[in-house]
């Protein structure tokens, strides 16, 4: 009868403060002894009390007993050995329930000389890191219909905003000028910068290689060539060239002019195929001036035509001659005074003895 005396009490007192006896498996009794009858260790936030566990006060962590705390849970604070609850939008306080040391999500901190509150963003604005941001229009797509969480083209995303890339940037990250990729007229560097595209490329890919061409320019693989005004004949694009004007060559389409002595070329400006007037073909199809008293001529030797004073005989200028009697064209002899004789048109003088020879 004495046993049941001691016993019974102390099972309703575990009871009342919400302890299992029997079982190691409780929620407040971590450490049973061999008989799983007695408690030996108790989980935080009970006490030890007979062999039993009981429990510490609403929001103790430790304690003594029911009325005696020693540390509390998150979101109290100790004052004389009790814990009492933190305002809503504190997860920690210290001192009283509006000191507030850290905040539940949704809250920033917002210290002055007397307090520390939780405080939450006002309409149109979200926290992030402490820090009240406001709600982006740029977004493309957001979490919560205020932060985003995805961009348009031409933004960036930055601490759930949406920023403007820079200006020759069609798509970005991270900040204004990491570009992804660039805007027509612009070409996108290794450095993720984007540059202006060489002219006369309207359009260019990495390295600045062409793809398409500016106004009066024609595309051809990775370059631009000017529209070209000495065409003969064009495409049916009316810029490029299929057939050209005496003194230009085709090449890519375009009419280039030739070499300043070729009267026509082709392949290239030296490659030429007739000479203007004063000038011969030679062996390595370049044009060669004729040498005086040519006027014209087919080779360094093979005149066509003389220079004034002179008159041509075969394929040579020979100079007139005043010693004429008579002449044909006040230039060649028809024949010679005495003292001369006649030659190739020309009156030549006798050796010193002769009169007349």
């Amino acid at each position: 009868m004495g046993v049941y005396n001691v016993v019974f009490p102390s099972l309703i007192l575990a009871y009342m403060f919400g302890c299992i006896f029997s079982r190691c498996n409780s929620n407040v009794c971590k450490k049973c002894n061999s008989g799983n009858t007695l408690c030996l260790e108790c989980y935080p936030g009970c006490y030890m009390i007979n062999g039993f566990c009981g429990k510490c006060s609403t929001g103790c962590n430790s304690c003594y007993n029911a009325g005696y705390c020693y540390s509390c849970e998150n979101g109290y604070y100790i004052s004389n050995n009790k814990c009492f609850q933190c305002n809503s939008n504190c997860k920690t306080c210290s001192n009283s329930d509006s000191h507030c040391n850290s905040c539940n999500d949704g809250y920033y901190l917002s210290s002055n000389s007397n307090s520390s509150n939780c405080l939450t963003c006002i309409d149109n604005y979200f926290l992030v890191s402490n820090t009240c941001y406001k709600c982006n229009k740029n977004c493309k797509s957001t979490s919560d219909g205020c932060k985003c969480s995805n961009c348009y083209n031409g933004y960036y995303l930055s601490n759930y905003q949406c920023f403007q890339c820079n200006s020759n940037c069609k798509t970005c990250s991270d900040s204004e000028t990491k570009c992804l990729s660039c805007y027509n007229g612009y070409d996108l560097l290794q450095s993720n910068i984007c540059v202006p595209c060489s002219e006369p490329c309207k359009t260019c890919s990495a390295d600045n290689i062409c793809s398409s061409c500016l106004d009066n320019y024609f595309f051809l693989p990775n370059e631009c060539y000017e529209c070209n005004i000495n065409c003969k004949t064009k495409e049916n694009d009316n810029c490029k060239c299929k057939s050209c004007e005496v003194g230009y060559y085709l090449s890519n389409y375009q009419c280039l002019k030739c070499d300043s002595n070729c009267k026509t070329c082709s392949g290239s400006s030296t490659n030429c195929s007739n000479c203007d007037e004063g000038f011969y073909l030679t062996n390595h199809y370049t044009c060669s001036e004729c040498i005086k008293p040519c006027i014209t001529c087919l080779s360094e030797i093979k005149c066509l035509s003389c220079i004034d004073d002179y008159f041509l005989i075969g394929n040579k200028c020979n100079k007139c001659n005043y010693n004429c009697k008579t002449s044909s064209d006040k230039c060649k002899c028809t024949s010679c005074d005495k003292g001369y004789y006649f030659n190739n048109y020309q009156c030549l003088n006798c050796v010193s003895n002769c009169k007349t020879c």
